[in-house]
């Protein structure tokens, strides 16, 4: 199969965009993804090979994908607090130490929640 990416136009009903869109949606992939998926497919059962036609992310799957999602959301957040805090420790405030203990306990929560994803997903 050639590396180099070639562009088609492709023209649908808006039954066959709906289906395409519908099956995407099952399959958990992009327009792109499910045409060539599709081709794949059609190419596998007239050739009497089985499809490799990529399989839905099954509702564990999601559900892990939606923690991951939440956690790294949550990293972010607690990222943005490391520079202001950094500064003011830097700069002698008085309550630096508060905010510092404040941040670690934010920090050692995320942890646990990053360790038990990953223990349930052994």
């Amino acid at each position: 199969m050639s590396t180099k990416a070639r562009r088609f136009e492709l023209r649908l009903g808006d039954a066959e965009a709906d289906q395409l869109a519908a099956l995407g949606r099952r399959l958990g992939l992009g327009r792109s993804a499910t045409v060539r998926a599709s081709i794949d497919a059609l190419d596998a059962v007239t050739d009497g090979r089985r499809p490799s036609v990529p399989l839905p992310p099954s509702a564990a799957e999601q559900a892990a994908l939606a923690e991951r999602v939440a956690l790294r959301k949550e990293l972010n957040q607690l990222r943005g607090i490391v520079n202001p805090i950094a500064r003011r420790i830097h700069s002698g405030d008085p309550d630096a130490a508060a905010l510092v203990d404040e941040f670690m306990e934010q920090i050692a929560g995320v942890v646990d929640r990053v360790s038990e994803g990953a223990r349930a997903d052994e």
